[in-house]
């Protein structure tokens, strides 16, 4: 059976300026080699093997639905879907199929499934729950449905303890509330599926530790800046808080911890 480590490769935003398709390939690059390796195992310690066919819901740039392709091979099928394709690179896999598609408001791009996935996407719909129906809905008896969504706890916690990360975490937690964004998320996915009736709902936490250097530190950067005018706007940070904080990133005495990914699956009954 193929293993699920891949290295991700960057595809081509078309529709988007070259500053911009470079920003946000470099930021889901980045993300990708921190949580990658760790939902491709929990995938796997579900069962997950040759002629499974899975869904990838919110897909980014594709490199989760092209390792869950390696997998399942020749005889499996996986469809990654986004809201927005122009990134979404299935790297010529004919077991990949790309498909564009709003998750609160189309319904499921066929199935049912063995396995549908969606990380990081529940949190930042005001719809979640429209959405989540959707999900649970495409899922096959006996197969599984797998959230991953961050919890903040952990986040930007140093060792030493410093100040300009604390002052950073309170401004992109006050920054993504406004922006309706839903820090519990993770937690509340072991409710949704015990609500919907799937069986041995089991969940991971996972949490990296972070230094100059560390896969993921472009993420930060870049996710951070993006945010920097809305939290200086509004109060929650200073330019020279930020621009602190942000060197902070590339100091390689600076120990940090990412966010905790909380990963939460539950299995269909059979019917």
């Amino acid at each position: 059976m193929a293993t699920p480590e891949e290295t991700p490769d960057q595809g081509a935003y078309a529709l988007l300026t070259e500053v911009e398709e470079v920003d946000q390939a470099r930021m889901l690059l980045s993300a990708a080699s921190v949580w990658d390796q760790g939902t491709l195992r929990r995938m796997c310690d579900l069962g997950m093997t040759e002629g499974w066919r899975c869904w990838e819901v919110g897909a980014g740039e594709g490199s989760t639905g092209r390792a869950m392709a390696r997998v399942v091979g020749e005889s499996g099928h996986v469809v990654v879907s986004d809201i927005d394709t122009t990134l979404l690179d299935t790297a010529g896999l004919a077991n990949v199929e790309a498909v564009q598609h709003d998750v609160v408001g189309d319904d499921p791009p066929g199935g049912p499934f063995d396995l549908v996935h969606a990380r990081c996407l529940l949190p930042h719909l005001p719809e979640r729950e429209e959405a989540f129906a959707r999900l649970a809905s495409a899922v096959a008896p006996g197969g599984w449905l797998m959230l991953e969504d961050t919890d903040w706890a952990t986040f930007l916690v140093a060792h030493p303890p410093m100040r300009e990360f604390e002052l950073l975490r309170a401004g992109l937690e006050a920054a993504m509330a406004e922006g309706g964004f839903d820090n519990t998320c993770g937690m509340g996915n072991f409710h949704r599926l015990r609500g919907a009736d799937f069986e041995d709902v089991r969940g991971e936490a996972e949490a990296s530790v972070m230094r100059a250097g560390s896969p993921g530190v472009t993420w930060y950067h870049h996710w951070s800046g993006r945010l920097r005018e809305q939290m200086v706007a509004a109060g929650h940070i200073t330019d020279a808080e930020f621009e602190l904080a942000n060197a902070r990133f590339d100091d390689p005495d600076a120990v940090w911890l990412s966010q905790t990914m909380i990963s939460a699956s539950g299995r269909r009954p059979l019917e």
